[in-house]
């Protein structure tokens, strides 16, 4: 006849159970950092990802204090700026590649003059584009891009609210973003390899 466990029974089972999973997940992560190769060159890239996955440099941090106004909405010369030649493609290993921050770039650019577009139609503004050069598909990819760019960053730097006064007299708490500091990767020192790599290629 099987007696039911006593507590301390119970509890000295359970501890055995919780001592093997930190047992094995400590075993686990050993493994995995053990399996898991220091990449430090393009070919340890190559190797380790079947293709080339980042750039083979390590980019340090940098700090954005998100400021407004920098760029006009307009202006598409501004806008070119932030891209260097060739869209920012890079050559490694034999092979041309984007580099995600200029896609990213791109797109938001795809998503801007649509945007300018469709807003100087619905004003009845003299346009300084044709309607037809709007790429809806390419215009929804970007979109879609984006969305996934800001989920795969996930920044959490946390925004102060502001007491804010509406027409009708109450208040709202809301957020501008304004004068906030982010911790980012050094944009310059991105651009600065981007810009070496294609020196290199009539080389």
């Amino acid at each position: 006849m099987l007696r039911p466990m006593t507590r301390s029974v119970f509890l000295t089972l359970g501890i055995t159970l919780l001592s093997i999973g930190t047992a094995l997940n400590i075993l686990s992560t050993l493994y995995a950092r053990h399996e898991t190769p220091e990449y430090s060159s393009i070919e340890d890239l190559h190797t380790y990802w079947g293709e080339i996955s980042e750039l083979p440099e390590r980019i340090n941090d940098a700090v954005l204090r998100f400021q407004f106004g920098n760029y006009s909405i307009t202006s598409d010369d501004e806008w070119a700026s932030l891209t260097p030649p060739h869209g920012g493609q890079i050559l490694l290993d034999g092979s041309k590649y984007d580099v995600s921050l200029y896609l990213q770039l791109r797109c938001l650019n795809t998503v801007r003059v649509a945007f300018v577009t469709l807003r100087d139609i619905f004003n009845g503004e003299s346009l300084a584009r044709d309607i037809n050069s709007i790429d809806s598909k390419e215009t929804e990819y970007c979109l879609d891009v984006l969305r996934q760019t800001v989920q795969c960053t996930a920044d959490i730097t946390l925004e102060p609210g502001q007491v804010l006064v509406l027409s009708d007299g109450s208040t709202d708490m809301g957020v501008s973003g304004n004068h906030v500091d982010h911790v980012c990767r050094d944009w310059v020192q991105v651009r600065e390899f981007v810009e070496n790599n294609q020196e290199s290629w009539d080389r």
